[in-house]
């Protein structure tokens, strides 16, 4: 069964401004904006300070959102969100992109380049999602990104802005009419980009559209990806640890594999289980209570170290299926953003007189034994005025609220975040 949270400032996310299109995200039937300027290659090494920068604003953002929901089953795409704020940043000016700049932990320099690089990374796994077949799992990971700005037809913006999308972003911006009704509106031509991109998994962009819409800034992320060691018993019933001190019945993976393992001297201990390539999910348990996500990098760099190598490791961990529904305006201006998601917000580097009408974010994800399909949009609304080998085994049981990431392991960037308090009976 799937679960579905609500948080005050969170949603898939959608700039009502313009759209943008990514290499993967043509709209086809629509006239596009082209720009002149290609995109840069960047690669990672080039900006490997701003990179580290980004890598940690996704991380932290994830973790703000967590915190946020502290008693709800969660799934986010943090990297989807700081896309999509991204792209407006490219649009903002004086003290709204200072703002932008101190409460999402953007580089102060080279802040395209980096997410252009790291981006890039992202593409090596692009695929179709609509290739994958409902309810299996490739044997490589795909995982595909896509940006579109959708932007009101005749309503003019900033040419250095869609300069800045295409360079950093690979974007465009089409035209679409959001005063229209039916298959021919621009809220149609925007469902269905999102299931196009999405694999059908999110049919929706999470924000309105009306008349007053001069153009939306949208982001996908779709990720199918098999277990590297798929778990060959199926699942067994058992029970699940409320928070409230309530059980719940759900079905468990239970397996001993080598994985790495790490343990804080607080006793909290997370594993991780690798995909078949460059992704894996972390799993984090603390000894008693809630884990607080502001601990990411503490368990990153204690698994990324791995300095015993693999253990031993007596994994229970149930199956989910969650979706969660956020509305980012509220959450974000409560974390800081009050000038950026205000009326008095600087957009003029997209055009004048322009403020954050909506924002929110939609993800979805399935656990089971053959691995794991996630997908989740972000959508910004504009308008005018993410032991040694002989050691024992070592017991690893998520049968209590836990938290996860999956994490793309060459750049360290995680790709989707969340924490299960209930997992009901499974997918």
């Amino acid at each position: 069964m799937g679960a579905r949270a609500s948080v005050a400032g969170l949603g898939i996310m959608a700039l009502v401004l313009a759209g943008c299109t990514s290499p993967n995200g043509t709209t086809p039937g629509v006239e596009i904006l082209q720009s002149r300027s290609p995109r840069a290659a960047v690669a990672v090494t080039d900006v490997p300070a701003a990179a580290a920068a980004t890598v940690a604003a996704t991380s932290g953002l994830g973790a703000r959102l967590m915190d946020a929901t502290r008693d709800e089953n969660l799934v986010v795409s943090p990297i989807s969100i700081l896309v999509a704020f991204g792209m407006l940043r490219e649009g903002a000016a004086t003290t709204t992109a200072a703002e932008l700049d101190a409460v999402l932990g953007f580089p102060a320099e080279q802040r395209g380049e980096a997410m252009n690089a790291l981006l890039r990374q992202l593409e090596l796994h692009d695929g179709d999602p609509g290739e994958v077949p409902a309810g299996e799992v490739p044997d490589v990971p795909v995982l595909h990104v896509a940006d579109q700005v959708f932007l009101q037809d005749g309503f003019a913006v900033q040419q250095p802005f869609l300069d800045a999308l295409a360079t950093h972003y690979g974007a465009n911006a089409v035209q679409v009419d959001f005063t229209a009704a039916g298959r021919a509106g621009g809220r149609a031509v925007v469902e269905d980009w999102v299931a196009e991109h999405t694999g059908g998994l999110i049919d929706a962009a999470p924000v309105p559209f009306d008349r007053s819409t001069r153009l939306a800034l949208l982001n996908t992320v779709y990720l199918a990806a098999a277990w590297q060691q798929p778990f060959s018993g199926g699942t067994s019933p058992g029970q699940f640890h409320r928070p409230d001190g309530t059980t719940a019945t759900a079905q468990f993976l239970e397996e001993t594999r080598d994985l790495a393992y790490f343990i804080t001297p607080h006793g909290t201990a997370a594993v991780r289980i690798p995909y078949t390539a460059d992704f894996a999910m972390d799993v984090v348990l603390a000894p008693e209570g809630r884990w607080d996500p502001a601990g990411w990098p503490v368990i990153a760099a204690g698994l990324d170290a791995g300095s015993a190598g693999p253990v031993p490791v007596e994994l229970t961990l149930p199956t989910w299926e969650h979706t969660t529904s956020l509305d980012l305006k509220s959450m974000l201006r409560e974390a800081g953003l009050s000038e950026t998601l205000g009326v008095t917000s600087d957009l003029s580097g997209i055009a004048p007189d322009l403020y954050v009408s909506a924002a929110a974010h939609e993800a979805t994800i399935t656990v089971d034994s053959a691995g794991t399909v996630a997908a989740a949009v972000t959508s910004v609304a504009v308008g005018p005025t993410s032991a040694q080998e002989t050691s024992p085994a070592v017991v690893f049981r998520a049968d209590r609220q836990f938290a996860y990431r999956i994490v793309h392991l060459p750049t360290a960037l995680p790709v989707f975040m969340g924490q299960v308090v209930d997992p009901g009976e499974g997918p």
